[in-house]
């Protein structure tokens, strides 16, 4: 079997640069591409995935990273493809236990495999078939689960095949405890920008609900009461 990773200090403060650089992202989409860079770049991972919990209990493929491949999907690149179905967190209402990715999302917990093709505890039919489709092999994997502040898993980050001087191995205990900072600290900047969508939307609800009551209350000017909200709403978001 291949040596562990070795770990460089360097990387501590790396990680503290990050959770800065993290903090200040306020675009979701590049902030989820920035964590997973990020993680990849840590633990030297040829590739990564990083989910979020939707709310019919699914992981959502948000990024994913093949950089051997060449295969970049989300963030500043185009969109993951349809092929790459959501992971079901239950089947038949029955905890989904056969998902790695599944498992990490639904127990909270950070699971480490060295081999893909020799483990008996987890279904990676998924990873065998991209491994033949694109004539890859994937073999080590380290899930992290992302957590709020409520401690509610809100995603998954999945990195693939660990390097050491060029060589596919299996993450060390060094390793691993170095992304579970990241990941603590990228759960941090995430829900933060999460809660402010959220609060955004309730904003843009609470205007609209206004504006209806308004027009309701006085049909002749009720469509200006609805213009205004929505042209004010277009000049804030331009600004």
């Amino acid at each position: 079997m291949n040596s562990p990773q070795n770990i460089d200090f360097n990387n501590l403060q790396k990680l503290i640069d990050i959770g800065r650089a993290l903090s200040r992202e306020k675009n979701i989409n590049i902030l989820l591409e920035k964590i997973l860079i990020e993680a990849r770049n840590i633990s030297h991972s040829d590739g990564g995935t990083l989910y979020l919990v939707t709310n019919d209990n699914r992981l959502s493929f948000e990024i994913m990273h093949t950089e051997s491949k060449n295969i970049f999907y989300g963030g500043s690149s185009e969109s993951v493809p349809d092929y790459f179905y959501p992971v079901k967190l239950y089947v038949d209402g029955k905890p989904n236990l056969n998902s790695v990715s599944a498992v990490c999302a639904l127990k909270g917990k950070t699971i480490n495999i060295k081999d893909a093709y020799t483990d008996q505890d987890y279904d990676f039919s998924g990873p065998k078939g991209f491994d033949k489709k694109y004539n890859y092999h994937s073999k080590s994997f380290l899930n992290v689960p992302l957590t709020n502040h409520k401690d509610d898993v809100i995603g998954v980050l999945q990195l693939l095949n660990a390097k050491n001087d060029g060589e596919i191995t299996y993450y060390s205990n060094e390793i691993v405890n170095l992304v579970e900072s990241l990941a603590s600290q990228a759960s941090i900047a995430l829900t933060n920008q999460l809660l402010i969508e959220e609060q955004k939307q309730l904003f843009k609800s609470f205007i609209q609900l206004v504006a209806e009551a308004l027009e309701k209350k006085d049909k002749v000017t009720g469509g200006h009461c609805t213009r205004v909200p929505l042209l004010t709403m277009m000049i804030a978001e331009a600004i």
